[in-house]
């Protein structure tokens, strides 16, 4: 419990999220992913009837209120654990005036303060870096109670930051799936990937979810290319806002991660860079 009495909420993101510099690249992630995806949802949803939308763990809010701005008939709902988020989302809705946006703070972890059956859609995006792998089943059957029968569930996840060439890259991505499998929130011990996307299905299935279906994307963000620039500084200011969190899992030193830090600018700067970014969307009906 907190001092005032109210229960205490845990916010399990390994990135402070008080950062400036995490809002904005959180916004440039999203801008970057749902171009690089096509769109927000992925193209064989029939969206004629979906008036009301859930987006989990929404941030500063980027895809949210896209899709507000998009779809003005339909309800948009964002909830966050983090206050900050959820005033820089309400703050930027109004900015646009988005009458069809809203905002609140809540605990992923705990049960939904929404009725049965109150959205035609959920949505999740990089819920890898938030939700500890054990909690993920819950969530999945807590997405299915606040659907209504035939809303859909869309999970959407980068298994690994990138495949490429980059020693330094592929080192820094290495030490931060070990240091988030110790902190209990990836699904592999080692190596380049969460070890999350192959069990997204799985998950669905479990729930209940009907018409299950996966569609993969293969973002290209080699030297040269338009996108480049963007996932630059996506990989670059991830990288430095990373670095206090896998220091204190104990997976490498600080002194470690900034020679590492300088190697992966460099190479990532050289004119033989290459890199692709593997993302899974799974997505399933409530029958």
């Amino acid at each position: 419990m907190g001092t005032d009495g109210v229960p205490k909420q845990r916010n399990t993101y390994f990135i402070d999220s008080r950062s400036g510099s995490e809002t904005a690249r959180l916004i440039l992630q999203d801008q970057l992913v749902t171009r690089g995806m096509g769109g927000p949802f992925p193209a064989h949803l029939d969206l004629s009837a979906v008036r009301a939308v859930l987006d989990l763990a929404c941030g500063p809010a980027g895809w949210a209120l896209g899709v507000a701005f998009q779809f003005p008939t339909t309800e948009v709902v964002g909830i966050d654990i983090d206050p900050v988020m959820i005033d820089y989302a309400r703050a930027e809705s109004s900015v646009q005036g988005l009458t069809n946006a809203r905002f609140q703070v809540m605990d992923m972890l705990e049960p939904w303060d929404f009725p049965d059956a109150s959205f035609d859609l959920v949505n999740e995006r990089f819920l890898s870096g938030v939700l500890p792998g054990a909690a993920w089943s819950a969530l999945v059957a807590e997405c299915r109670r606040v659907l209504r029968p035939g809303g859909v569930l869309c999970l959407a996840e980068g298994d690994a930051w990138s495949i490429t060439g980059s020693p330094a890259l592929l080192r820094y991505s290495g030490l931060a799936v070990q240091a988030m499998f110790k902190a209990g929130l990836s699904f592999a011990t080692e190596g380049n990937s969460f070890g999350l996307s192959p069990l997204l299905p799985r998950f669905l299935q479990r729930a209940g979810f009907g018409d299950i279906r996966i569609t993969p994307h293969v973002l290209d963000f080699s030297q040269g290319t338009e996108a480049f620039e963007g996932y630059y500084q996506n990989f670059t200011v991830a990288s430095e806002l990373l670095l206090p969190f896998i220091v204190k899992t104990g997976i490498a030193s600080q002194q470690e991660l900034e020679h590492l830090n300088g190697r992966l600018r460099r190479e990532m700067r050289s004119d033989d860079f290459n890199a692709l970014w593997y993302l899974l969307v799974a997505t399933g009906r409530k029958l």
